[in-house]
């Protein structure tokens, strides 16, 4: 076999196209690319597609087989890997990806307990898959006798007879232009006839220490970077594959951890603007910002305005609990003064909490969010806790410390059924705390779902009217309905939307179980927030405003306040509101319109909007 043509498969699978966001998988293409510079007659194909890759080991089984291991396709992949060695015991399959245990026993255990995990390759996959290879190929393919007798291979884990060997990594790329364009190359053209979003990685690596975060891994915290002559060419060769193929949606991921942690990221974001301004691309980039805003970001902001979302997080606002995750955060006086020179200059900024850390409350996290909320953020979205496995949070010692207790939930949207196996991913939450009660889970479950309500009903003049009138907050009403909804103290019988919440309550409850074999009772693993979203909006949007305009009328705020009868003005707009016509902003009426409102007027405009759209 040695020198001969090698059939090499990369996959990076995912159930569904829900779940790999459509992103182009520039994981495996750059380790192909990489490897193909030193071995060029190599025969590399690309898998997304779980069916499409069982479909090739069948018809042509590869010499080589490598697969990613991610939270959310590491049993899929599992169960692929299976099948290959099923269908040609000779394959040699090679795992990669930072879904991995951080302790050695552990890791031990993960190689031992699936055999079929032939080597597993730690940290940046590059330059330990090229090596691998190489002994694989000099070794004419007797795997048994390379692991016996090699000492190049690096960065791996893998069994060797009756023991484990795992090499730490001695070498790292010094720079992203060390690996081929795939962009330049044939390589992802099938990713490009479906349409699918590029992606582009101009730094590598994290410098923070988060503990929840599997970058915060101590071989990730050197920055690798891409020259900005690189950078411009791999834009250019986007939009030229992105025009050959007439794209209808143009838009980009850029998938640095931190993009504008260093200075050359300001005149890449310039690239960018004028790419945009003359080609129309990126319609939409997706990207997160540097945890830090200075002004270098600012100004990478103004670029970027037209066309992106700038994330401002710190994932919570309790000090005690920012000290112990390790997040970088310059205090709530900054944060505000930072958010508000962006919101005030018109960019469109985003933000993050997550509950279940260590330490916070449910008082200290609904302070938190008020504090989003005031500040005028057009997205904040809230995360559950997952212990993900390699980050520094996956210690016993650690949740035992903080009394984080966890249990097993599906990973939405990754459930898929091969040849009658049923397979799904699953994720550790933290429901539980030394200072987050049980119920306390629960009640923050339904905040975040009853916020993501919220900017769904495209209806902000409202809740700002509401909090500058009676002083009452979107995040406000919220916990005041979930708390009711927990405590099962409204009455449903009359209200669809409280029927919904309440299922959707039922179904929180439902979902996590103790260990991974039980929660295959609920294997279809489909998306609560979205599923009870689009049956709010779309079925109960009527009695959704009146459980609102209930709830506001019961708080304290509104029964002390002098203009009660603006309140009723405000839900009769919202309930003419027609759900097909939300997203257009002329729609929305103004506050004098809310002031002056007539409600025949409303019906007459209203019917008018549903025929225009049909």
């Amino acid at each position: 076999m040695k020198n001969s043509k090698m059939r090499i498969y990369l996959a990076d699978v995912y159930a569904n196209h829900l779940a790999s966001g459509e992103g182009m998988p520039l994981n495996i293409a750059n380790i192909a690319m990489y490897v193909n510079k030193w071995f060029p007659d190599t025969e590399m194909t690309l898998f997304s597609d779980a069916f499409r890759l069982k479909s090739a080991l069948e018809a042509q089984p590869p010499h080589i087989l490598m697969l990613s291991n991610y939270c959310w396709n590491k049993n899929l992949s599992f169960y692929l890997a299976q099948y290959a060695k099923k269908t040609n015991k000779e394959t040699i399959c090679v795992f990669g990806g930072p879904n991995i245990p951080i302790d050695k026993t552990r890791r031990e255990k993960l190689i031992t307990d699936n055999p079929f995990i032939d080597f597993y390759i730690l940290y940046d996959g590059e330059i330990p898959s090229l090596r691998l290879i190489e002994e694989i190929d000099s070794y004419n393919f007797d795997i048994d006798k390379m692991k016996s007798s090699s000492d190049r291979i690096e960065s791996i884990m893998y069994a060797c007879k009756d023991r484990f060997v795992h090499v730490e990594r001695r070498n790292r790329l010094e720079s992203l232009d060390e690996i081929p364009s795939p962009y330049a190359s044939d390589l992802l053209n099938d990713y490009f006839n479906l349409q699918w979003t590029p992606k582009i990685q101009s730094v590598r690596g994290c410098p923070y220490p988060c503990k929840y975060c599997n970058m915060a891994a101590p071989n990730y915290k050197k920055l690798i970077k891409m020259s900005l002559d690189r950078f411009n060419f791999e834009v250019d060769s986007i939009v030229d594959k992105m025009n050959a193929f007439k794209y209808k949606i143009r838009n980009l991921h850029l998938v640095d951890d931190n993009f504008g942690i260093v200075p050359e990221d300001l005149q890449k974001a310039e690239k960018l603007r004028k790419t945009y301004e003359k080609e129309g691309i990126p319609e939409h980039l997706s990207v997160y910002t540097a945890k830090n805003i200075n002004d270098r970001l600012i100004k990478i902001a103004r670029e970027l305005k037209e066309f992106t979302l700038i994330s401002h997080t710190s994932q919570s606002f309790n000090p005690p609990t920012l000290k112990v995750i390790k997040r970088p955060f310059s205090g709530v006086d900054k944060f505000r003064e930072t958010t508000k020179r962006l919101i005030g200059e018109g960019f469109k900024v985003m933000s993050e909490m997550i509950t279940g850390l260590p330490l916070e409350t449910l008082d200290s996290f609904i302070d938190g969010l008020n504090i989003l909320d005031d500040l005028g953020f057009s997205d904040y979205t809230i995360y559950q806790l997952i212990i993900r496995d390699g980050s520094p949070m996956d210690n016993n010692e650690f949740l035992d410390k903080y009394k984080m207790e966890c249990r097993y939930r599906l990973y939405p949207d990754t459930y898929i059924n091969i040849d009658n196996e049923k397979i799904v991913e699953f994720e550790r939450v933290v429901y539980r705390t030394s200072t987050l009660s049980e119920n306390d889970y629960y009640i923050l479950r339904m905040v975040g779902f009853l916020l993501r309500i919220q900017l769904a009903m495209c209806f902000k003049l409202f809740f700002e009217c509401l909090k500058k009138v009676y002083g009452i907050s979107g995040p406000d009403i919220s916990v005041h309905i979930a708390k009711k909804i927990i405590d099962r103290s409204l009455n449903k019988e009359d209200n669809l939307a409280i029927s919904l919440l309440y299922d959707f309550d039922r179904d929180t409850n439902e979902e996590i179980f103790d260990s991974e074999k039980d929660s295959y009772s609920m294997v279809t693993a489909k998306n609560l927030v979205h599923r009870y979203r689009a049956l709010l909006m779309t079925k109960a949007y009527a009695p959704l405003c009146d459980l609102y305009y209930k709830t506001v009328k019961d708080m304290p705020k509104y029964k002390s306040a002098d203009n009660k009868g603006l309140l009723e003005k405000c839900f009769e707009c919202m309930k003419m509101t027609d759900i097909r016509t939300l997203y257009f902003e002329e729609n929305v009426p103004s506050l004098e319109q809310i002031e002056s409102y007539k409600p025949s007027t409303w019906k007459i405009e209203n019917l008018r909007r549903m025929i225009e759209t049909g």
